[in-house]
């Protein structure tokens, strides 16, 4: 059997050829077959090998198809910025969202989707969270939501400690100071 073989049975039956497991693996790093594959049905970009899923042009060609494809992509592609910047450059919630942890409390990441939607950063761990400077934030508003996540991540009662991180957060700096008096 041929690739030509390959490439009309995934034009007929799709993703069900490869959820049956019927595409030999040489194929699944074959660029020109992917493509045709992912044209039939986004979803077949998870069968894809991890040289594919890690070609922004595949993963921009996928994205085009269908913007869920984007899970599929290889951990490279989520780190990439300039590529999650292409793909989500007026979706800042989105962004963060797709971005791989790692980078999710870069500056140029985060920072646009709190300031879109301060909840998403209840996505983030205690560990991560503190790494995020709130100084980052030109909005007094922003840093009180900010720290008020922070604090219930916190789940600490030392009024000593939370005004530690008040002044840390930019907070009240006269409520804080007066608080160490």
């Amino acid at each position: 059997v041929n690739d030509r073989f390959y490439f009309k049975l995934v034009e007929k039956k799709g993703l069900t050829c490869f959820k049956e497991n019927l595409i030999p693996t040489n194929l699944l790093d074959n660029k020109k077959f992917m493509i045709k594959a992912i044209i039939k049905s986004y979803k077949t970009f998870k069968y894809a090998s991890k040289r594919i899923k890690s070609d922004p042009n595949v993963v921009k060609f996928t994205h085009l198809i269908n913007t869920k494809s984007f899970k599929f992509a290889s951990v490279s592609c989520k780190k990439n910025k300039s590529l999650l910047d292409d793909l989500f450059h007026d979706k800042p919630e989105e962004k963060f969202l797709r971005a791989h942890i790692t980078i999710k409390t870069d500056k140029d990441i985060c920072v646009p989707a709190f300031e879109s939607n301060m909840l998403l950063a209840e996505n983030l761990s205690l560990k991560r969270l503190q790494k995020i400077k709130p100084k980052w934030f030109k909005s007094e508003l922003d840093r009180k939501k900010l720290f008020e996540i922070f604090c219930n991540k916190l789940g600490e009662v030392d009024l000593l400690l939370i005004a530690k991180y008040k002044r840390d957060f930019g907070l009240n700096k006269q409520e804080t100071s007066d608080a160490y008096a």
